[in-house]
């Protein structure tokens, strides 16, 4: 996806993140629906119960399923620029399908045992585990965000308001590039340091892979500030490099 540097005033960024939510919830609740749907289905086809009806409903469940997430995916780079960590989609694709198998697995051991009072009851709170799972997954595989509303570091969110300077700096060596910001006015509680970090006189960073870092979508999200004098710094061996300012790159 292509992301323009045209500068932007904080009201437009604002009315072109509220444009871009309309299409993302519609294809998130379609998602949602579709997926539990096929959750419920899919162990009929698996135990050989009804696989006549179920086995449609699960092919056309899954189908939506994926097309609405391809959807919601696209609709939401739209607002923002996220780097995740490494095989985040394989991860959440795990948690889904184990999720499945264990409710399908619990139900078989339930009918083996002649649980059938508490069973439905059951079937639900092995349901929110698996929303509860997914929203772990969610939270805790984001390294980096920037739009409208600011730069996230892992869990931590700095408004555009409190940041004055975003530098970047390269390890080949390691295949990462590491992001961090400098507060802006107040003195902020820095962020812990963890491994293979080096800009630890800046508060905020986090360390990506460099296949996952794009300079001009770092460029677009914080063209989201409205801002134009938030300053975008290379730290190198040599010393610091300015890349220019946000709304006005050369």
């Amino acid at each position: 996806m292509a992301y323009s540097l045209q500068p932007v005033t904080r009201a437009e960024a604002l009315a072109h993140r509220r444009a871009a939510a309309t299409p993302y919830k519609s294809f998130l609740v379609v998602a949602a629906v579709s997926a539990l749907t096929l959750l419920v289905a899919l162990p009929y086809v698996i135990t050989g119960r009804s696989v006549a009806v179920a086995g449609p409903v699960v092919v056309v469940a899954a189908a939506v399923t994926v097309a609405a997430a391809v959807g919601a995916r696209n609709a939401i780079r739209q607002m923002r620029y996220r780097i995740a960590v490494r095989l985040a989609g394989l991860r959440l694709l795990a948690v889904v399908v184990g999720g499945v198998v264990l409710i399908w697995a619990t139900g078989q051991l339930a009918g083996v045992v002649g649980l059938t009072w508490g069973w439905q009851g059951l079937k639900l709170v092995l349901a929110l585990a698996v929303v509860a799972g997914i929203g772990y997954h969610l939270a805790t595989s984001t390294l980096f965000i920037g739009d409208v509303l600011g730069l996230r570091f892992r869990a931590t969110l700095v408004p555009w308001a409190e940041i004055s300077q975003v530098v970047i700096t390269a390890d080949d060596a390691r295949g990462t590039v590491e992001i961090a910001a400098l507060g802006a006015g107040k003195n902020p509680v820095p962020m812990p340091a963890r491994d293979q970090e080096v800009l630890t006189d800046l508060p905020y960073r986090t360390v990506v892979g460099a296949r996952r870092f794009h300079l001009d979508r770092l460029r677009w999200a914080m063209n989201q500030s409205g801002r134009s004098d938030i300053a975008l710094v290379e730290r190198t061996g040599d010393g610091e490099r300015p890349l220019g300012r946000a709304n006005r790159w050369p």
